[in-house]
């Protein structure tokens, strides 16, 4: 059985400023307070290691290169940065599947604290796709080019996200190739996170997602790229993906001729 797709929404950041929320944090993280150098412009602390390395100390310190609004929630390479508002929505919700680090919030000089956040890395991923379902359908070309799997089963691309029943309302997918953290919440949790009033929050149904493994250009026109979410809202104004059309591939730098 498939899970009634509107009631399950892809957590998102606002990148829009639609609730007051920063295009993006401008800092860094570290676990020393008075850390100053500006070793990287992404904002997640660096570790040697790979994902789900980050040196969960017993405090982190998050180091702002100037004033921004504070968001309360904020995705990251190795996990969200959360309020203490939302971090007590997850705990409510998935309290056994994530755990979490303070940050202490400062200037770039380490001289005032701004604020507090939490670091969040979930520990717990689900599968979430109802494969069977989504085999079943057909497929509708003018949209993601059909329904199409790799060879190892994974969706490579589909016209909308078809999720199994009994999931949680708060969980993190694995199997959606690709797609950089992908949470997802049920609409009871998003009807909470909405009435807290919380800053930085974008929801998008599921029933309004697809999976791509092309990308358009409007002067390149449509190149292969690994597969992707993207919402239906974006990909609009593209042009309808025909059998016969050309597809650039960027790793081999050649045309192909697109066969569904």
């Amino acid at each position: 059985m498939m899970a009634e797709d509107p009631n399950f929404f892809l957590l998102r950041y606002d990148t829009d400023g639609q609730t007051g929320a920063p295009y993006s944090l401008d800092g860094f993280l570290s676990t020393e307070c008075g850390k100053t150098k500006e070793n990287t412009d992404q904002w997640m602390y660096k570790s040697p290691n790979q994902r789900g390395a980050v040196d969960y100390a017993d405090r982190i310190y998050f180091h702002l290169r100037r004033k921004q609004k504070l968001p309360d929630f904020y995705p990251g390479a190795e996990g969200f940065l959360v309020s203490p508002a939302l971090h007590q929505i997850f705990q409510d919700c998935a309290p056994d599947h994530f755990r979490s680090t303070p940050v202490t919030v400062k200037h770039k000089q380490a001289t005032e604290t701004v604020g507090e956040l939490c670091l969040v890395e979930f520990t717990t991923e689900l599968p979430c796709l109802d494969i069977d379902t989504l085999k079943a359908r057909p497929p509708e070309p003018s949209r993601a080019g059909g329904t199409r799997f790799q060879d190892n089963g994974q969706v490579k691309s589909c016209d909308h996200l078809v999720l199994q029943s009994d999931l949680p309302r708060l969980f993190h997918a694995n199997d959606l190739p690709y797609v950089p953290r992908p949470l997802f919440v049920a609409a009871e949790v998003k009807d909470l996170l909405e009435q807290a009033d919380l800053v930085g929050l974008y929801f998008v149904p599921v029933d309004e997602l697809m999976v791509l493994d092309l990308r358009y250009d409007p002067y390149l026109g449509f190149m292969r790229s690994p597969s992707y979410i993207q919402d239906l809202e974006l990909r609009a104004d593209w042009p309808e993906i025909t059998p016969g059309m050309t597809i650039y591939d960027p790793m081999t730098r050649e045309n192909t001729i697109w066969k569904g």
